[in-house]
């Protein structure tokens, strides 16, 4: 395991290496006043309302810091034995401290390209006409020629939304510029006719291997709306190219986003790496090595079915890749997740959504291509995430999990589980397969998901926690950026009201308690990630990741937890924002 620069020696051997570091600062730390006389403190906590989430929550007055690592935790008022001149001490007055927030499910290079786009999204806009408007100020403001790119068009929340094909964003938005817009989901784009011309994509374009379509309306002429992420690589190649510092720009301005919602650390399940004309890879990797690195990046490449012979990269605490990402379905919103019953057949559905009569949805490969990558995977020693959103999905993934022989050791992952039913919850925990719930479905689409998608009965039993709580699976919560905005506060929110964003309760059986939504966005986030050993609480040894809050999440009222401020996050106990 790699650390950087420490005041205290550590052996090397292949770069720094770890040795017994954990088990000196637990003793230290229990040695109270005698260790400061040897070595003072870089940073202390005191007076605060300290949330360790240890193994039995409990709760402390003080912190103490020094180099990246915790070295005291509980509750001394004297604090002088760790200080110096150097030492920086911060009287909290009360306010609350968490492990900083873990999100185990993100794009980050996607969320730094989308979220510079013109936003046209349900969540800042109320209406199409109002979304529409902002797209339409950017093109006056952009020289004819140049790409118009808008994200977060979405059909359930903006009033008046419609399907905006090539003859729409011809007609009204601009034929003199190439035009992208794309869906909140992420799962559908629309491109004027010029976008198309741009990106090579003809009539006789074939559909890409893994899912998606280049559509076409009945004469075969595209429609220039475009499904699922494996049809986009031609528009990215088109885009103009970024240089490595605006790249590096970027995914700061990115990383600055999930620390003002206190994340310190981030899982990239599929490394969507959509920087036109540079490696946002690589641009991840120099952030991770410089001085001060505000995020902790733990990423799964996307699985293909052309995986090459590597194995996992896990000496770095600052960026690790741990994994690969396989696609069973889609989303509820394009039609494309894969149920047991049908959609309901509303006009939402069927003409907005343009989902067809009586459609279960579709998988994304065939069934002998899933199971060749996910054996390969497994035996070059990959942690495996699975994205299965309905109840059918859910099974093809449990059961091409279950024929892995590592299942136990890699705690690979399911991802989403929007329908998952209870007796794929039991089987997943039976062989240790552990489940990610994309829990803001409720609060931001519970509504149209009960009334006109999938009906009432279902959409009760929508992301199963208290089920998944049942068979003590290591359940957390995600917001899947750049599709949700990252808020673990809003996930932890919902998770414990079950409630939609007009306060309508969906699911409410299903709710779970405020202890163990803290955990799902912390301890078992660092334990699906393998590194519960390191970051995820508060304990003596770990790294020095907390966020601070402006009110306890644990007395607030539920209704009210997404608006606790984020006071500011530290990162290997340094300020990242």
């Amino acid at each position: 395991m790699h650390h950087r620069k420490s005041k205290i020696d550590i052996t090397k051997s292949n770069g720094y290496r770890y040795i017994g570091y954990s088990l000196l600062l637990t003793i230290m730390g229990a040695c109270g006043q005698h260790m400061g006389a040897q070595e003072a403190a870089d940073l202390i906590l005191h007076n605060a309302n300290i949330i360790t989430v240890d193994e039995d929550f409990s709760q402390a007055k003080t912190l103490v810091i020094r180099d990246d690592r915790i070295v005291y935790v509980g509750n001394r008022q004297n604090i002088s034995a760790w200080q110096d001149s150097t030492t920086q001490v911060i009287d909290l007055q009360g306010k609350t401290v968490l492990p900083g927030f873990i999100e185990p499910h993100t794009h980050p290079i996607a969320s730094a390209v989308l979220y510079k786009w013109t936003d046209v999204s349900g969540i800042t806009h109320k209406t199409a006409k109002s979304a529409l408007t902002a797209l339409k100020k950017t093109v006056k403001e952009t020289p004819e020629g140049e790409w118009i790119l808008g994200f977060g068009w979405d059909m359930i929340l903006l009033e008046d939304a419609m399907a905006l094909d090539r003859d729409f964003l011809d007609r009204e938005i601009s034929s003199e510029h190439p035009v992208w817009i794309m869906m909140q989901s992420m799962h559908t784009s629309y491109f004027n006719s010029m976008a198309l011309e741009r990106a090579g994509i003809t009539d006789q374009t074939p559909n890409p291997i893994g899912g998606g379509e280049y559509k076409k309306d009945s004469n075969g002429r595209l429609t220039g709306i475009v499904t699922e992420s494996a049809t986009l690589t031609p528009f990215v190649k088109a885009l103009p190219h970024l240089s490595h510092r605006e790249g590096i720009r970027d995914m700061l301005r990115m990383y600055g986003r999930y620390n003002a919602a206190g994340i310190s650390t981030i899982g990239a399940t599929g490394l969507l790496d959509i920087f036109p004309g540079i490696s946002g890879l690589q641009v991840c990797r120099d952030i991770a090595q410089s001085d001060w690195p505000p995020i902790r990046l733990y990423y799964y490449d996307v699985g293909t079915p052309q995986l090459q012979d590597s194995l996992p990269d896990t000496d770095d605490w600052m960026l690790r890749r741990i994994g690969q990402k396989y696609w069973i379905d889609g989303s509820p919103y394009t039609g494309s997740m894969l149920i047991d019953e049908p959609y309901l057949n509303t006009p939402l559905t069927n003409e907005k959504l343009d989902i067809p009569f009586d459609s279960h949805g579709h998988q994304m490969y065939p069934q002998e291509i899933y199971r060749a990558m996910i054996d390969q995977a497994d035996s070059l020693g990959w942690q495996i995430a699975i994205h299965a959103q309905g109840d059918s999905a859910s099974r093809i993934a449990l059961d091409l999990l279950a024929q892995t022989a590592t299942t136990q050791e890699r705690r690979h992952r399911m991802e989403h589980l929007a329908l998952v039913e209870r007796e794929t919850l039991q089987s997943m925990a039976e062989i240790g397969v552990t489940p990610s719930f994309h829990i803001n479905h409720v609060y931001y689409y519970g509504d149209e998901l009960s009334d006109y998608i999938i009906g009432q009965t279902r959409a009760d039993r929508l992301m199963p926690l208290a089920d998944a709580l049942d068979f003590d699976h290591h359940l957390t919560l995600h917001n899947d950026s750049p599709m949700y905005p990252p808020s673990p506060l809003l996930a932890i929110q919902t998770a414990v009201t079950r409630t939609s964003r007009t306060g309508r309760m969906i699911g409410g059986e299903q709710a779970i308690s405020i202890d163990e939504a803290i955990k799902a966005v912390t301890i078992n986030a660092a334990w699906q990630l393998h590194a519960e050993d390191e970051i995820g609480s508060l304990e003596v040894g770990k790294k020095a990741d907390f966020v601070i809050l402006s009110d306890d999440p644990m007395i607030i009222d539920p209704h009210q937890i997404a608006q606790i401020r984020v006071i500011a996050t530290f990162v290997n106990g340094k300020k990242a924002i």
